[in-house]
């Protein structure tokens, strides 16, 4: 369990480091990179390009995940959605003669 006192509020976390800091859904893993780019694109999360390559957040934004009701909601495709997505795409392919 992460003690929220070491997170400065003011500190600024490379999406590494704030991966390891926010728990996962998935019980004991850490949060993956992709998850945190995934809800920056979404707007849930603010987040700042840093020099060269790499994203960073503050603390307080990190802080503001953890004491949240909820985290952000989980918008991935289920098994049937991925498969029905594949299927019609071989059928678009077919269509275009590939």
């Amino acid at each position: 369990m992460i003690d929220l006192r070491e997170i400065s509020p003011a500190g600024v976390y490379s999406f590494a480091e704030a991966a390891k800091l926010i728990p996962s859904c998935h019980g004991g893993k850490t949060l993956h990179l992709a998850t945190l780019h995934r809800w920056r694109l979404a707007g849930r999360i603010k987040a700042h390009r840093l020099p060269g390559r790499g994203w960073a957040m503050f603390g307080s934004e990190i802080l503001k995940l953890l004491h949240a009701d909820e985290m952000p909601e989980f918008t991935g495709r289920t098994p049937s959605q991925r498969s029905r997505d594949i299927d019609a795409a071989f059928a678009e392919l077919k269509r275009l003669g590939v």
